[in-house]
C-alpha cells in the first residue's frame, strides 16, 4: 500500500526569513470534535536555500513523526522522515539521481532512480499547486513524480481543480491529487486540498498523513482532516 506522505508545508513566494505552518487533524467524519494529532512546521532561511522541520505530535504530548527537508537553489537536496510509532526511517538525497533509504525491522534497504523533470515530495505539494495555480483555475492538468520513501521509488501523480466554495464567507477552491496509473488509482484514495482563493494559503486537506492510528494492537493508516493556518515573520 502506498503510504501518501501528507505532511504540508507552505513555500511561499515572499522571501520571508520564517513561515510557520500549524495543523490539527481530526478523525474523519468527526465535525472536527476528535483530534488525532497537531503538527508544527517551521520553514527558515532565506530562499531559495531554507530548511524545514516538522513534528507531529499526539493530544497526549507523545511524539509521532519527524520530518526535515534541506532546500538548495530553490531545489530538494534532502529529505528525511522518522516514524516513532513504528521504528521506521526513510531518506531521500537528491543529486544527479534520486537516493532511496529505508529503514523497516532493523533492515536497511536502498535503491536510487533518474532524477525526473517534476519531482515532488510531501512537503512541496502546497508549493507545487500554487505554482501552477493559473494553469489549474482554468481546468488545466498537471503531472508530476511524487517520492514515495517506503517504497523507494517515485510514482506518478495528477493535480486538477474539481470545485469552488464558501466558508466562512470567503471562496475555496478545492483541488484533487490522484494516481495517474489507473491500477494504483484503483488502491489509493485521491487526496483533497481546500486553498483560500483570496491569499492562496492551504485551508484543509483530507486523505493520507505521515502519523498512523493504532487499531487493536497494529498501526494502520490515517485519513483524517487536517485544519491549517499559516504566520509569516
Amino acid at each position: 500500500m502506498i503510504i501518501i506522505l501528507l505532511a504540508l508545508v507552505l513555500m511561499s513566494s515572499a522571501h520571508s526569513a520564517t513561515i510557520v505552518t500549524q495543523g490539527r487533524a481530526f478523525e474523519k467524519g468527526s465535525n472536527h470534535t476528535k483530534l488525532l494529532f497537531t503538527f508544527k512546521r517551521t520553514q527558515t532561511g532565506a530562499e531559495p536555500n531554507v530548511h524545514v522541520d516538522t513534528q507531529f505530535v499526539a493530544p497526549d504530548g507523545t511524539l509521532l513523526v519527524t520530518e526535515e527537508v534541506t532546500f538548495a537553489g530553490g531545489k530538494v537536496k534532502s529529505y528525511l522522515v522518522h516514524h516513532k510509532q513504528t521504528k521506521q526511517e526513510g531518506a531521500l538525497e537528491v543529486g544527479e539521481r534520486l537516493n532511496f533509504r529505508y529503514t523497516q525491522d532493523g533492515e536497511t534497504r536502498e535503491d536510487s532512480e533518474g532524477l525526473p523533470k517534476d519531482l515532488v515530495i510531501g512537503p512541496t505539494i502546497i508549493a507545487n499547486i500554487q505554482s501552477r495555480w493559473d494553469v489549474l483555475m482554468k481546468g488545466g492538468t498537471e503531472s508530476f513524480r511524487f517520492a514515495v520513501l517506503d517504497r523507494k521509488e517515485t510514482v506518478g501523480f495528477k493535480f486538477f481543480k474539481d470545485d469552488e466554495e464558501v466558508r466562512e464567507g470567503r471562496s475555496v477552491i478545492h483541488f484533487i491529487m490522484k494516481p495517474s496509473s489507473f491500477i494504483i488509482a484503483a488502491v489509493v484514495d485521491p487526496i483533497h486540498f481546500y486553498f483560500w482563493k483570496d491569499t492562496k494559503d492551504i485551508a484543509e486537506i483530507r486523505g493520507r498523513t505521515l502519523p498512523k492510528q493504532q487499531v487493536d494492537g497494529k498501526f494502520k493508516d490515517l485519513d483524517p482532516e487536517i485544519l491549517y493556518t499559516v504566520q509569516r515573520t
